[in-house]
């Protein structure tokens, strides 16, 4: 295990007392002196004030007495790095990173295009040099998983364990080998990660993206299942952060393209649990809808963004897959795709419907103007991106449909010609008296929505 920083000690001394600061800082300007923006982000603790004659320094610091002191600044000397062994480098894969989740051993490195073949297997050496191997299966671009025996799960919660790649037919190594990062809560023995997902995401709109863009961007489908299943962001009436407050980006799309067709099978394992996820929070919109204050706005927006981001990928992950199919896209394909679109599309209508008809419009009468934009307007380029990319999901569409020479048609779907231009117009509709509740103008510009 190396450290990036290592512990410093600082003392400050004045007549009779002493106080002694240790943590991550340099003795620098920036590190001590700085705000976060303009210097460094240092963890510091600060002991109370001690006296002189009860302090023994250097026992403090050297209990063993084997530290060398230095007398000059020509003494420091920086280290060199340990070179990689001959055997690792010459190894085809490279782990970057073992976790073990709920029951699965998910791997990240760099891995061939052609990884894993038929005799690909998780190596596991655990602390009594009993050893254990899995099946490996390709998650992503960068990423591996197993699922790992429930026996084994206790084993790997209380003991440091070590995992590689081996070709089983030989045995030979195919990986360096790495120790296994399994980091659970002292109290419930549940993920630390996984709560930690779950706690981050519920702090704001920004942090919810930034924690389904990690997630899409490892193709942890299991993980991201159950931060669906278990991410309930709380109804609060009270001022958002300024902090937290930041544009929520969405860059799923790359994670998510690495995993090919196998998108439309994703697409259906996550489509209960995003409905799920869309059904108990739209009663929280509702919830705000009828109290209006002028302090739920930040959450009402929290809501409304993570909401319409899900129904977003998970469009976009029909697409992808469609775009990535190799063979002949069937009937029953088509018509699953369909269905989909008929749902997070028409849900995505409800979400805009809400945010205008039942909320701002009846908060608009309320409040005057520029307390709406204060509290609404840090989220208002946000609400154009995901209205924009919902619009033009129909020219993607269609270009799929001619690009692979699909001859079934749309017949009464939300995606016909028709029917999308209906709803096209209803969501900017919307969208445009938003803006103009918040701004008093119209200044976005509006993409023009097919129809063919």
């Amino acid at each position: 295990m190396q450290c990036s920083q290592l512990t410093r000690l600082i003392l400050f001394e004045a007549d009779t007392i002493r106080r002694v600061v240790y943590g991550s800082a340099n003795f620098t300007y920036p590190a001590l002196c700085s705000e976060a923006q303009n210097g460094n982000v240092e963890a510091l603790v600060v002991l109370p004030p001690i006296g002189a004659k009860s302090f023994d320094l250097r026992r403090f610091v050297d209990p063993c007495s084997n530290a060398h002191r230095l007398s000059s600044d020509d003494e420091l000397r920086t280290d060199t790095r340990e070179p990689v062994s001959s055997a690792d480098a010459l190894r085809p894969i490279c782990l970057r990173e073992a976790i073990v989740e709920s029951d699965r051993l998910t791997l990240h490195g760099k891995f061939p295009e052609d990884f894993p073949n038929s005799t690909a297997v998780t190596h596991l050496q655990l602390t009594d040099s009993s050893t254990q191997e899995f099946e490996t299966t390709r998650d992503s671009q960068s990423t591996l998983s197993a699922k790992l025996p429930t026996r084994l799960l206790p084993i790997l919660r209380q003991s440091s364990s070590l995992v590689c790649l081996k070709d089983l037919a030989t045995g030979e190594e195919l990986s360096n080998t790495l120790l296994i990062t399994n980091l659970v809560d002292i109290e419930t023995h549940e993920s630390v990660r996984q709560e930690r997902h779950i706690r981050e995401a519920k702090e704001s709109a920004s942090q919810f993206f930034a924690v389904l863009n990690d997630l899409l961007r490892d193709g942890d489908n299991a993980a991201l299942l159950t931060f669906l299943s278990f991410c309930d962001i709380p109804l609060v009436n009270a001022p958002g952060l300024a902090v937290f407050r930041q544009r929520p980006v969405w860059e799923g799309r790359e994670g998510m393209r690495s995993l090919g067709e196998r998108n439309l099978q994703i697409c259906k394992t996550l489509h209960e649990a995003t409905l799920r996820f869309f059904d108990r929070h739209f009663k929280k919109l509702q919830r705000h809808a009828k109290t209006r204050l002028l302090e739920g706005i930040p959450n009402f927006l929290h809501i409304f963004l993570s909401m319409g981001n899900l129904l977003r990928t998970q469009i976009e992950r029909t697409i992808l897959g469609l775009e990535a199919k190799s063979s002949r896209i069937t009937v029953e394909e088509w018509a699953d795709c369909k269905q989909f679109w008929d749902i997070y599309f028409r849900r995505f209508q409800m979400l805009m419907e809400c945010l205008w008809d039942d909320y701002l419009k009846r908060i608009a009468s309320k409040y005057k103007r520029g307390d709406i934009e204060q509290e609404f307007g840090p989220d208002l380029a946000a609400i154009h991106e995901i209205c924009d990319e919902m619009i033009r999901f129909r020219d993607r569409i269609e270009q799929v449909r001619l690009t692979k020479r699909i001859v079934y048609g749309y017949f009464h779907s939300v995606v016909h010609p028709d029917n999308w231009k209906r709803l096209a117009a209803d969501v900017e509709m919307r969208r445009r008296q938003v803006e103009f509740a918040v701004l008093a103008r119209n200044e976005h510009s509006i993409p023009q929505a097919s129809a063919v």
